[in-house]
């Protein structure tokens, strides 16, 4: 069993818990112990196995092989996770600071962008319209451009009359 655990036990010091549940059976519980604060909880969650004792000393150290494999795998895939995370980190910041280096420089040569910054583009004015009443006799519309003509097919007068 110990063999089984060795390699985790190179990296963290780990928690063997035993608990009798009831008359015959047992749980064993191992429990990795975190190496730094920012180290990802899933590699502290604990390991629990239960059965007799003739199944535990048949099938635990299988288990425990098992459940090294894994915890070893997911830990190297945090951590290239975590060093491809920082490898980008550091290129963005490089990229960055070259973006500010370049404009620093033209800044000093006096050959800065002269491009308006979106506070400072001019927006075209729009004319307000006001909505035609319904009251209007002659049913003139707002065509663009904010002049007035006579609705299309219809003369200047209202088709309706007083009568």
């Amino acid at each position: 069993m110990f063999k089984e655990l060795s390699p985790l036990l190179a990296k963290r010091s780990l928690i063997l818990t035993l608990s009798s549940i009831d008359e015959d059976r047992i749980r064993v519980t191992i429990t990795p112990r975190p190496v730094g604060k920012d180290e990802a909880r899933e590699l502290s969650q604990p390991f629990a196995v239960e059965g007799t004792a003739a199944e535990l000393d048949n099938e635990l150290s299988k288990a425990i092989v098992s459940y090294t494999a894994e915890h070893m795998t997911l830990e190297r895939s945090l951590e290239q996770v975590k060093a491809s995370m920082e490898a980008a980190l550091k290129e963005a910041k490089e990229e960055a600071s070259k973006k500010v280096a370049e404009v620093r420089k033209d800044l000093k040569n006096g050959a800065a962008k002269t491009e308006p910054t979106k506070s400072e583009t001019k927006k075209p004015e729009v004319k307000k319209l006001e909505a035609a009443s319904l009251f209007d006799a002659s049913e003139e519309i707002a065509a663009p451009g904010g002049t007035v003509r006579p609705h299309p097919g219809r003369e200047s007068t209202p088709e309706w009359q007083w009568r």
